[in-house]
């Protein structure tokens, strides 16, 4: 949880939620502790890491992107625009649909009623999306691509942009989402 109240408030929300269990080995960092870290420091702390409080925009895409770098795939919720920068920089950026324009923009989903739960919704159907595109793949690449309406070309290419989400989130789905693609090479 990264987030910009205050320790003793992040803290209390995260022991409520139940991200804080393990008060041994559970991390919580405030940004001036987190900015005082190296990249490499910060590495070793990030499997256990649960809340950063006081958080500064810089500071979540921060974690997105050392998280990135240890092979992580990364997803991020933001509503504001200090989550912009995160949600632009992670592999899956969940915006909320009452959240600013700017964040919106910056995400790949916007989560039209404002619920975490509706991410694993986007996921399943993401999936679902995926395996239609890959049975339509499969039987068009006997034809040649030729034989494949422009129309339906547009579809594909939006189709396989859903297929690639959909191979980086890796977790379950959902129903109130709004596909905002960016212009990611496919892999």
């Amino acid at each position: 949880m990264v987030t910009g109240d205050a320790e003793e408030t992040a803290v209390a929300i995260a022991k409520e939620a139940g991200i804080l269990k393990d008060e041994q080995n559970d991390v919580v960092l405030t940004h001036e502790e987190l900015e005082q870290m190296s990249d490499e420091e910060l590495k070793k702390k990030l499997p256990n890491l649960r809340v950063v409080s006081r958080a500064k925009p810089l500071d979540k895409k921060r974690l997105v992107s050392i998280s990135q770098q240890l092979d992580n795939v990364c997803g991020m919720t933001g509503d504001g625009v200090n989550d912009a920068p995160a949600l632009k920089q992670a592999d899956i950026g969940f915006a909320m649909g009452d959240g600013t324009a700017v964040a919106q923009e910056a995400g790949d989903v916007v989560i039209l009623n404002n619920s975490l739960t509706s991410i694993k919704d986007c996921v399943l159907n993401s999936r679902t999306m995926s395996k239609s595109v890959g049975k339509f793949w499969q039987d068009k690449s006997v034809h040649k691509i030729h034989d494949i309406p422009p129309c339906h070309r547009t579809v594909l290419s939006t189709a396989l942009w859903a297929r690639y989400t959909a191979k980086a989130i890796r977790g379950n789905q959902g129903t109130y989402f709004e596909l905002t693609p960016k212009r990611k090479q496919l892999h």
